[in-house]
């Protein structure tokens, strides 16, 4: 239990007193009300398909099933391995997967824990 210890106010205890002293030391801007807020533009999905980048168009898994990259079968995912070692944009492939963070899948070469440990080893580096 919390000692009572009195602070030199009357009312007070060195519980209190970090409470009254934080209702006067208002440095954050007050929220904004929400019909006070700019309206965000909608967003337009439209029906077409984003066009590949330059490295996509080169890869080997282009017209391969995606289910085998993203499966959780060990046989389907060593068949997703043998088909990214045989492939001329290896590289570029995992550079996307790092930088944009996927987490699933075979990328470029790797699994999931293997790019883990990528980003671990390059963070350290940094």
């Amino acid at each position: 239990m919390h000692a009572v210890v009195p602070t030199g106010r009357r009312n007070e205890t060195k519980r209190t007193a970090p409470i009254r002293a934080a209702r006067h030391r208002r440095t954050a801007p007050l929220p904004v009300r929400r019909r006070d807020r700019p309206r965000k533009a909608p967003i337009v999905l439209s029906a077409a398909v984003p066009e590949p980048t330059s490295w996509q168009a080169d890869a080997a898994c282009r017209d391969a099933d995606a289910e085998t990259f993203f499966s959780l079968d060990e046989s389907r995912q060593q068949e997703a391995l043998e088909l990214c070692a045989a492939c001329p944009v290896r590289r570029e492939c995992l550079e996307h997967a790092l930088i944009h963070g996927e987490q699933y899948g075979i990328w470029g070469g790797t699994r999931e824990g293997e790019r883990r440990r990528i980003m671990r080893e390059r963070r350290r580096a940094a």
